[in-house]
């Protein structure tokens, strides 16, 4: 069975149908997509996790309380996440009083985060609207290795997922016929069939 990630002409309509959540479902599937992290560690990061002061941190440094195997791991934040970050302080964390302390994805002052169950019916809902019927949190993880693994190679895969054995990486190791034919010409440079 093939992987399953957000086809690249449905990106667009999934990030417009992710800019018509709430704050803090909007951030959470963003870094999701962004920086291939479990829903149950989006749900135990709290606004310290991405900021430095009132600015995003240029590194998402998931912390051992958060991560599965309690294995911290460090994931650059991309520009159109660290824009969306600073948009959410703007329009979400500072409005509603957020303290540095507070869930990420708390919708109050002190309040809890969202379920991983939350981000789970989002998914599903916002699946159905794009024509993705297997659209899930994970989907979203493996939407991030399989772009990340076509411009670099598996190890650095497994470090940003945070994964033990590479073993558990090798299933995006599915390169496509472009990328077979570019690595067998840097192969057989100047050599045509």
């Amino acid at each position: 069975m093939p992987l399953r990630v957000i086809p690249a002409d449905k990106l667009d309509a999934f990030g417009a149908a992710v800019r018509d959540q709430n704050w803090p479902t909007r951030i959470g599937l963003q870094i999701m997509l962004y920086c291939g992290l479990r829903v149950g560690e989006i749900c135990k990061l709290c606004w310290d996790d991405l900021l430095t002061g009132a600015r995003p941190k240029a590194a998402l440094t998931v912390p051992r309380y958060a991560a599965k195997r309690h294995a911290e791991r460090t994931i650059p934040i991309p520009r159109p996440l660290a824009d969306e970050i600073l948009t959410a302080i703007e329009y979400h964390y500072r409005p509603q009083n957020l303290s540095p302390a507070n869930y990420l994805t708390a919708h109050t002052h002190g309040g809890k985060g969202y379920s991983t169950r939350h981000f789970q019916r989002v998914c599903e809902n916002i699946g159905a609207q794009i024509g993705l019927d297997y659209l899930t949190p994970h989907t979203l993880r493996h939407t991030y290795a399989d772009r990340l693994r076509r411009v670099t190679d598996l190890t650095v895969v497994q470090q940003a997922l945070g994964h033990k054995r590479l073993s558990t990486t090798a299933i995006y190791a599915h390169p496509t016929l472009d990328e077979l034919t570019a690595a067998t010409t840097k192969l057989y440079p100047g050599v045509t069939a």
